[in-house]
């Protein structure tokens, strides 16, 4: 297997890493070996020194304190550290091996070596080494059996071949069976710790677009809000106009202040439901399209023309690839567009179009909040249509009742013999039958007039107050002061005069009304039960005619009953006329 080496995208400092993880049992590993050694030097250099062999004293020691740089001072490369780990087990092996041959704790040594070339440098160093390491064990037995170390002072155990042999296989078969495991455990964690990675990389992934729906929901929702609050704000501020033109004029005007889009329009339709014609907009190339007189024919030209034939809201993403879009040329940036209807009840009656210089400004989502600004202008136009509706039929009303209140006065005053007026003048109270030229024109315009005239007692000014009876005008009052002018007090006063005197005429009229109608419930009621008194035919006949000319005082009565053969008669040719 293959040495793998760590993904230079892992951080050095990353827990978990395979960096990390290298520079923790490296630390680990010198820290156990720089104790060991530094116990072992002690027993090697004391040795040595008994031997009177300083060079190889020096140069342990020089090793010793590599290896003690190495551990406390860990800023250093990471490759230094390591070939002063490996070079100190090496030494201590070599060491081992040359002073107590074969049968020793060499072999520990020589196996830690081996282990720790295969975790730092790969499988193809420890393979390297562990040839190097079988190399030097041939070149010490070679050493030890052919008496050379024994020439050198250093007494020797064991010169027969027979525990090399045994104690080089015996490593050997540790070793192999220590490196096979160690490579099916390098490779699990290897495999575990790139699996991690890619769990890693993926949950990062997911958070990555979990927090970008989570932003662009946000985005959504606080458009929608923004939308359902323009809503709010239109049917607040429009329930107060009064025409359909200041009513479409107020609603884009917050349109385009809380919106800001390129172009809103909105479209009604003509009388004749054919064409769809823009009624006001937003911007000033719309402004220029109502001069123009511009309309999308119904159903086939444009957006607008079909939302008001189909009364489903349409949204063109990318007006380039739409093929219902109409291209209009007062405005040539539009890339977006949506429609929505405009209805009065279950009537589509327009159309709500908002253009954007943007690609896909609008979604799906938008519809229905957009849809509650187009059915506000629906509700307004409704609610201004139904009350055009009664303030005509209010003053139909008003109209009629005006005509009845005035055929009322003028059979009142046909039958009335007494007086229509009366006149105070030089300290007199006199009654008036002709009514002043100037009546006619005060009651039709139902205003007070000021005449001034100048007389032989100087000038004069003569003030015409109309006498109104729920509303009608049915009078006047004429004052004249000295002077031309008449003050503000005395006009007050005498309008309020007026108006009292309206409502009294018109008291005094029913309550008259009222009377006459009740005498005659009384007449009715005793011709009625003198009629009654009679108990035959011929005698009801003839108390009928008597009471009804006596009391009516007419000139002539006749009660008669049907005669059937005189009527056949009269229908037949040459009967009696």
């Amino acid at each position: 297997m293959s040495h793998l080496p760590p993904s230079p995208s892992t951080p050095h400092t990353a827990p978990g890493g395979i960096t990390f993880l290298r520079e923790t049992i490296l630390q680990r590993a010198l820290y156990i070996v720089w104790i060991s050694a530094a116990l072992g030097y002690l027993w090697v250099a004391w040795t040595l020194f008994q031997a009177r062999q300083y060079w190889p004293i020096l140069g342990l020691t020089l090793i010793l304190l590599w290896l003690s740089a190495s551990v406390l001072i860990r800023r250093q490369p990471q490759g230094l550290r390591i070939m002063a780990l490996l070079m100190t087990l090496g030494v201590l092996g070599s060491l081992e091996l040359l002073y107590r041959g074969p049968l020793s704790t060499t072999w520990i040594w020589l196996l830690a070596l081996i282990l720790m070339a295969y975790a730092f440098l790969g499988q193809r160093g420890a393979y390297i080494l562990f040839s190097l390491v079988l190399l030097g064990i041939g070149g010490m037995a070679a050493l030890h059996l052919s008496g050379w170390v024994a020439q050198l002072g250093i007494a020797v155990g064991e010169t027969s071949p027979l525990p090399w042999v045994v104690a080089t296989v015996s490593w050997l078969l540790v070793v192999g069976l220590l490196m096979a495991s160690y490579a099916i455990a390098q490779q699990e964690l290897y495999r575990a710790l790139q699996e991690e990675k890619a769990l890693t990389y993926a949950l990062e992934a997911e958070r990555a677009a979990l927090e970008l729906r989570i932003e662009q929901r946000t985005r959504d929702l606080r458009r929608h809000r923004t939308y359902l609050e323009v809503a709010s704000l239109i049917a607040r501020e429009i329930s107060l106009e009064a025409d359909e033109e200041t009513l479409f004029r107020a609603a884009l005007a917050l349109i385009q202040r809380y919106l800001g889009f390129y172009h809103a329009g909105i479209f009604t339709l003509d009388a004749s439901k054919e064409y769809a014609v823009l009624r006001a907009a937003s911007s000033e190339a719309g402004q220029r399209m109502i001069a123009a007189g511009h309309r999308l024919r119904k159903g086939v030209e444009g957006i607008v023309g079909y939302v008001v034939e189909t009364g489903e809201a349409r949204i063109a993403l990318d007006v380039g690839k739409d093929a219902v879009h109409f291209k209009n040329p007062y405005l040539p940036e539009t890339r977006s567009e949506i429609a929505l209807p405009i209805r009065v009840g279950q009537e589509i009656i327009g159309a709500l179009d908002i253009q954007s210089t943007e690609v896909s400004a609008f979604s799906e989502g938008d519809i229905q909040v957009l849809q509650a600004i187009a059915d506000q202008l629906g509700v307004a136009l409704e609610r201004r249509q139904l009350v055009n509706r009664l303030q005509e039929y209010a003053t139909e009303l008003e109209t009629r009742y005006r005509q009845v209140v005035r055929q009322q006065w003028r059979d009142y005053l046909r039958a009335s013999h007494k007086p229509r007026g009366y006149r105070w003048h030089t300290n007199r109270l006199e009654p008036v039958t002709v009514p002043p030229p100037e009546i006619g024109q005060i009651i039709r315009q139902a205003q007070p007039l000021l005449k001034a005239s100048d007389g032989e007692q100087g000038s004069q000014s003569v003030l015409y107050l109309p006498i109104r009876a729920r509303g009608e005008a049915v009078g006047i009052i004429s004052v004249k002061f000295k002077g031309e002018g008449v003050s503000e007090d005395t006009l007050r006063l005498l309008n309020n005069t007026a108006e009292r005197i309206g409502l009294a005429l018109e008291n005094a009229r029913l309550l008259e009304m009222m009377r006459v109608r009740a005498e005659r419930e009384h007449l009715v009621s005793e011709l009625g039960s003198r009629v009654q008194a009679a108990t035959d035919v011929e005698g009801i006949l003839r108390a009928a005619a008597l009471e009804i000319g006596r009391t009516l005082g007419v000139s002539e009565v006749l009660v008669q009953l049907r005669d059937e053969d005189q009527e056949h008669n009269e229908g037949q040719p040459g009967g009696e006329a």
